[in-house]
């Protein structure tokens, strides 16, 4: 498969982060949400990769404001606190008309249209940031506290992989390897949510932490799979020649 153009890739999920936000605004279900979020997470690895950093932080800020919601929407669909979906669906009420509010912000419209007319990147910076995204990601993931299980360095660890994955399908490269761990440790990530939110009755909780612990030690054997991977993709990185 020859790579695909940056700027192609970038205006393609600008175009999509614009249709997410139309949906929000007028359905505000968990698909046009999940879709926001995903949309805009492309556009922010693409921002950074390019040495966009100020227009990536603005793209993070937006796509902060619809995580409270996507949060409710991720421990909603998982078993063990359906004793808690009515306060769910009351709290999801609150956080779309949030949402929706911020969505209508003369500030978003002004960010969308500068995103539409970005030119494209240069290859060469996108290749050198990406060497940085994975050298951050294998120190992430041999990190004790990842090896831990904390909460904060697996999400931080899945981050990394995120944009190791996107960045590769940037280039038009094959990203099965950061794939799986970003999988792996979603996993993990959204059982912490729905601890974080609370189960109504002890036997819940204890049914989602023993998911949380099967989760985890998935995770962790997926990460020294995929280790020796991530690492020769840098050390690759290294020696690839200029364009």
């Amino acid at each position: 498969m020859p790579p695909s153009r940056p700027n192609t890739t970038a205006s393609s999920w600008v175009a999509r982060a614009e249709v997410a936000r139309t949906q929000v605004l007028q359905v505000g279900d968990e698909p046009s949400v999940h879709e926001l979020r995903v949309a805009l997470a492309r556009v922010r690895a693409w921002l950074w990769l390019g040495g966009e950093v100020r227009l990536a932080r603005r793209v993070r800020e937006l796509r902060r404001s619809a995580g409270p919601l996507r949060d409710v929407d991720v421990v909603s669909s998982l078993g063990g606190l359906r004793q808690d979906a009515e306060r769910l669906r009351g709290e999801r009420s609150g956080l779309l008309e949030e949402l929706q509010s911020q969505l209508v912000r003369p500030k978003v419209v002004r960010l969308l249209t500068a995103l539409r007319s970005l030119p494209p990147l240069d290859e060469d910076r996108v290749r050198r940031r990406l060497a940085v995204a994975l050298r951050r990601c294998l120190e992430r993931g041999d990190a004790r506290a990842c090896a831990a299980g904390r909460r904060a360095a697996l999400h931080a660890l899945r981050r990394s992989a995120r944009r190791v994955r996107f960045g590769l399908e940037l280039l038009g490269a094959d990203a099965r390897v950061p794939k799986r761990l970003q999988s792996a440790l979603g996993a993990v990530c959204d059982l912490d949510l729905a601890l974080e939110h609370g189960a109504g009755t002890t036997g819940s909780r204890e049914l989602l932490e023993r998911r949380r612990a099967v989760a985890f030690r998935q995770a962790l054997q997926v990460w020294w799979t995929v280790r020796p991977a991530l690492a020769s993709l840098l050390e690759q990185s290294a020696h690839a020649p200029s364009r």
